[in-house]
This record gives structure tokens, sequence and C-alpha cells, in this order.
């Protein structure tokens, strides 16, 4: 019997799951092999990054190494070049000017995940601090230092209420997360300048949409909305930026807002890679069956932001979930029908990070547990 290989091309929260799953899920008498492709050699869980603000967590505990939970996975830390999706191969840069891999699979598995992208926000991708990547958020931690430092010392009124007032453009998961971290170690920092007083500090979240977490239900969205503004941030819903300079952000309704410090959890867009493909995306999304089955690519699937699936009910596309995924392909190695188990895992944990050990943030009762993780 030839042993079936599986191509998972994308190391973070759905590759790394996707490979994981399968694992759990392979029998004994299963041929086959499991390669994953990363950029990283570890799992970064993006979801956690924004405690690395306030302290709470070092940057050393968001890392999971991909070679301790994917034991007889195959990894190449790599840059992708070019991905083939009709003969389910890949091709790996190794760093020199000619040298490269080529992989092929007779299941390939998309999950690129994907990249910021401003270039809709004039000004946001010159002026804003990004949060993508474990540098980024080490970077603003270290800015937010950087202004209550220098609006300490400074003479110029308008200067130094430009250096503590703090914008966050989005009101996602990211956006709620950051606007709550970065506005509890500032106002906690403030017990070391005692010469800035609570009143004139400024945290305010800015979004398009007339609520936040759109995923959310409206009892628990507004009960976030109730718990941010009871710890001083102020939000700016339903209004979208107009340009951003280095020393203000303009809003569409006209309104401006001086400030040194734009954060960004706004502006994602389609991985390159997935853009290049010859298929007719969805709001830049690969279209897929109810198991992430690509229509008119036999054993390839996308997952995570990269997969638009049909939801059963309303027939819109959504997020693909994992269940689907490793159905769709351990019951074509084992020649066997599962049903599909929707649960999307990763998102699930996440959601029970933030709401039942979310340390003195915006939801009470999991400090303990959460401080643990750093100790």
């Amino acid at each position: 019997m030839t042993r079936k290989r599986v191509l998972i091309l994308g190391g973070g929260h759905a590759g790394v799951r996707c490979a994981r799953e399968l694992i759990k899920h392979r029998r004994l008498s299963d041929e086959v092999d499991i390669t994953i492709v990363s950029r990283e050699n570890v799992e970064v869980w993006h979801g956690l990054m924004p405690q690395i603000v306030s302290g709470v967590l070092q940057a050393q505990h968001v890392l999971i190494p991909l070679r301790e939970i994917l034991p007889g996975v195959t990894i190449y830390t790599r840059e992708i070049e070019s991905i083939d999706p009709l003969a389910r191969r890949a091709v790996l840069s190794l760093g020199g000017e000619s040298d490269e891999v080529a992989l092929e699979a007779d299941y390939l598995v998309i999950a690129l995940g994907s990249v910021t992208d401003l270039s809709r926000f004039p000004g946001l991708t010159e002026h804003a601090l990004q949060t993508k990547t474990i540098g980024d958020f080490i970077h603003l931690r270290n800015h937010l230092i950087e202004m209550l430092e220098a609006a300490s010392v400074t003479s110029d009124a308008a200067e130094r209420q430009r250096r503590l007032t703090f914008v966050i453009a989005g009101a996602g998961y990211a956006g709620v997360e950051i606007a709550s971290e970065a506005n509890e170690f500032l106002r906690a920092s403030l017990r070391s300048y005692p010469m800035i007083a609570p009143a004139e500090l400024r945290v305010i979240t800015i979004d398009i949409l007339t609520r936040v977490l759109p995923t959310f239900n409206d009892r628990l969205a507004q009960r976030v909305v109730d718990r941010m503004r009871s710890r001083g941030i102020e939000l700016r819903l339903g209004v979208g930026i107009k340009e951003a300079t280095a020393g203000a952000i303009v809003l569409a309704d006209g309104s401006r807002i001086e400030t040194r410090s734009i954060i960004a959890t706004v502006g994602i867009g389609t991985n390159p890679l997935v853009r290049a493909m010859p298929i007719e995306l969805q709001r830049g999304r690969i279209p897929c069956d109810p198991f992430c089955r690509v229509p008119g690519w036999p054993g390839v699937y996308a997952v995570g932001d990269n997969a638009a699936v049909p939801d059963a009910a309303s027939g819109q596309p959504y997020g693909a979930m994992l269940g689907g995924l490793v159905v769709g392909i351990a019951s074509q190695i084992a020649g066997a029908y599962w049903s599909p188990a929707y649960q999307d895992v990763v998102a699930f944990a996440l959601l029970i990070v933030m709401l039942l050990v979310r340390p003195r943030g915006l939801f009470p009762g999991g400090a303990a547990a959460s401080r643990s993780l750093a100790s």
C-alpha cells in the first residue's frame, strides 16, 4: 500500500491544529506521512500576545515549539515560493539563490493565514504601531513607557496631551484585548509618575462598526462595552478612519484626535500566495464545501483565514472550522465516512482564555490562574 502524504502549508493555529488532530485520529494501520511548512519552528498564541503589553506574560509564554507538539511530523521552517494546487505541489526556498525544494502531496491543506494590509487607511502604514508579531508587542510596550517618560517632563501642554492619548484602531478581539491591556498597564504605571494625573490619560478605541466584537451576541458585547468604559476606555463606534499623521488621527466625521500613539488592529489582508491562486476568491478566501474541500481541486483543502465555508442556514461564507477538514482527510485515508464535527478548537480555546482566565482586565475571576502562567 502506497503511503499517503499530507502537506500542510502554514504553522499558525489552523495548520498546527490540523496536524495535531490528524495525529490524534491516525490509526496504526494508516499509512500516512504528515508534513508541515511553517515560517517559524514555534506556534505563536496570538490571542495571548496582548498580555505581553501589561507584563502579565513574557514572550516565551506564548510560544510553543512545533517539534514538541507534533511528534512524527516532518517540519520545514522555510518560505513558500509558489503553490500549484492542481498538482498539490509547493516549492520552498532554502535560502540560497537557486536553493529550493519541491514538495508534493496526496492531500494539500492551505492554512497560510492572513497578512496585515493597512493600504486602505491613509497614513496608518507610516504612522501606526502594528500588532502582528511578538516583536510588535514588545515594541508597543516600550513605546507606552516612552510616552509616559516624555509626557512627564515636557513643558508643552499640547504635546503632553498628545503623548498621553492612545488610540486603538479596531474593536474586534485584538482591539478590545489590546485596549484593555494597554489601559491597565498605563494606569498602573502612573504610580511611578506622580506628576501625571489619571484624568490626563486617554485610551480611545475606534471602529467603523457600531458595536464591539461583532461575532459576540448583543448582551455579551454590551457587557464588554460597559466594562471598558468603567475602566476609563473611551469608545468611538460607527465612525471610520479618514487619515493618520505623525501627530493626529482624523476620523470620517471630520473630528480630529491629537495623539502620538495610533495602535492598528485593523487591515486584515489576503495572503499573497492565496491571491495568486487560479481561483475566484470570496472576500479574499478560497470557497470550500462543508468538509473544507476546494471544488475543482481534488485533494486540496483550505482552513482558517484562507477558507470560506458556506453556512448551512444562510449560505453565506464563514471561516472554516477544523472538524470538517480533519474528517474529510481522515475519511479518505481510512476509506470510511465520518459525520462532520464542527468545532473551531482554536477560537474556542481563546474565548475560554478571554472569559475565564482573564487577569485584571475586561473579565473578572481568573487572575490567579493567568498569573501562574508567567511564574
